[in-house]
């Protein structure tokens, strides 16, 4: 035998739908914290550099009109280029160049260390950030740096020869590079830090009730499944109607009031079953004892015995023979029944012919114990749907039961009406009846009414076969009874028609 492996405290853990569900969520407001770390930062950065952009958006303007004060075209070129090492050194973040018309650079200024060599500036951002009143964070090309765009200033101003250019300012230079990325990395590291830190109490703080909320029904259901398969049958799963989980509840339901009807009806088979039994070995006892009997008899009385009085016990065991007969038979063809091995062949045929073959039979059972048997059958009747075979059994069972119970000088009529989709058949007598209280459970195998009457003949199976041949054909019956008023057995079978489908 496998013994079973006991599971580690981890696999308890992650095992449990509460404790993954809370990882996941973890997970992802931990994802969602670093996303909003790094979207945040270059949110700042940006909003930043627009805002650094706009504070310097008038000093390449304010140097132009400094400088176009000068006179003559050296002075201004040189009071330009004194002007604008000054203010590089009073603002280390700024880089400052004199442009032409198309954008290249004129002065050899010199920022920091490194000598600008001859470089162009594309000129369209620059006349963007000129005519443009909103400026919102225009970049271009550094000619320190031309792979990393950065925030600017721009004027226009004309010489004395009346050329254009291009005062260009730099916002964004080397040294100020150098202090926001220390800034930005402490300024980061505080962030995610905070956010963190927030993220993992709002997780488990947020996150375990959310998810115990969240599975509150499911612990519901999982409380009243294990219930349920502890022995509490009467178990079921009342959920609210809005709950996500009220399909699989309802499902739950159904299923186990269909479990507790099956099992009702096991027990109840159980106890047919038993009963079934006990009256078979009662039934097959009786003749078999009588026909041992009078066997015996004759083989003891062999010598002694009459004529008559041997003749008389033959016909003792021929009858007994006959009823063990017809209860085998009875039994047999009952199984059949209960094993679902007889199947309807239906086919289309005239009841009135079936009624009149069949009444012929039982005139002559009638007329020994003078009742009165009458058929009242309309002319022109229509085919009707069904397995002969079966329906001739129907009859037989029906007819034996009312013939069997009507006294002497009592009456059995069979009649047939025609309905609008189907034919009726009523088989009425005025014989013993059946107490009001049985008439519920009439078919059931071997019914108490049926045992009250053992001294007459029969197997107390005629009814429970009636019963399963018509639930064959969908029949509908019903059966009126009063103690000693007699009793009224109605069916119906539908009619045949050409154009329609057979079932």
């Amino acid at each position: 035998m496998v013994e079973p492996i006991t599971p580690t405290f981890l696999q308890r853990i992650f095992g449990s739908l509460f404790w993954r569900i809370s990882f996941i969520f973890l997970i992802i407001v931990l994802m969602i914290t670093f996303a909003y770390i790094e979207f945040s930062t270059d949110t700042s950065e940006a909003y930043f550099q627009e805002r650094n952009q706009r504070l310097n958006v008038t000093l390449a303007q304010n140097i132009v009109d400094e400088v176009i004060k000068h006179p003559t075209d050296s002075a201004q070129w040189a009071a330009m280029h004194q002007l604008m090492e000054q203010v590089m050194k009073i603002n280390p973040g700024t880089e400052m160049y004199v442009l032409d018309e198309k954008g290249q650079v004129l002065l050899p200024i010199k920022v920091g260390s490194v000598k600008i060599t001859p470089f162009t500036v594309e000129t369209k951002p620059l006349n963007t950030f000129i005519n443009d009143k909103d400026k919102h964070c225009i970049k271009a090309l550094d000619p320190k740096e031309p792979e990393d765009p950065k925030v600017f200033s721009a004027a226009t101003f004309t010489d004395k020869a009346g050329k254009k250019g291009y005062i260009y300012v730099v916002l964004g230079g080397e040294q100020y590079k150098s202090a926001t990325e220390a800034l930005q990395s402490s300024y980061q590291q505080r962030v995610a830090l905070r956010s963190v830190l927030f993220a993992l109490i709002a997780a488990i703080i947020i996150g375990t009730f959310a998810v115990w909320y969240l599975t509150r029904s499911l612990r519901d259901v999982i409380q009243s499944v294990e219930c349920f398969s502890k022995g509490n049958l009467k178990t079921r799963i009342n959920l609210n109607s809005t709950s996500e989980l009220t399909p699989l509840a309802n499902t739950f339901n159904q299923m186990a009031d269909r479990l507790v009807n099956n099992i009702e009806e096991l027990k109840s088979t159980e106890k047919l079953r038993r009963e079934l039994i006990a009256n078979v070995s009662h039934d097959l006892r009786t003749p078999l004892a009588v026909i041992h009997g009078y066997v015996e008899t004759l083989i003891i009385k062999e010598d002694t015995i009459s004529p008559e009085e041997r003749k008389k016990y033959i016909n003792i065991i021929l009858k007994s023979t006959d009823k063990l007969r017809k209860l085998v038979s009875g039994l047999f063809e009952f199984s059949k029944f209960e094993a679902d091995q007889i199947k309807a062949q239906k086919e289309p045929f005239f009841i009135q012919e079936l009624v009149h073959d069949i009444s012929q039979q039982y005139q002559l059972q009638a007329k020994k114990k003078k009742i009165t048997f009458n058929t009242h059958i309309p002319k022109n009747l229509p085919l009707v749907h069904a397995d002969i075979a079966l329906i001739e059994r129907v009859f037989q069972n029906i007819l034996d039961n009312a013939i069997k119970f009507t006294p002497k000088k009592g009456k059995v009529n069979v009649q047939i009406q025609q309905q609008q989709k189907y034919i009726e058949i009523i088989i009425k007598d005025n014989g013993i009846g059946i107490n009001t209280d049985d008439l519920d459970t009439v078919f059931n195998r071997y019914h108490s009414q049926n045992r009250q009457q053992q001294n007459k003949e029969g197997t107390g199976l005629g009814l429970s076969i009636v019963k399963r041949i018509l639930d064959l054909h969908e029949s509908n019956y019903h059966i009126k009874s009063k103690i000693d008023k007699g009793t009224t057995f109605t069916f119906s079978l539908p009619i045949y028609e050409a154009n329609s489908l057979e079932k």
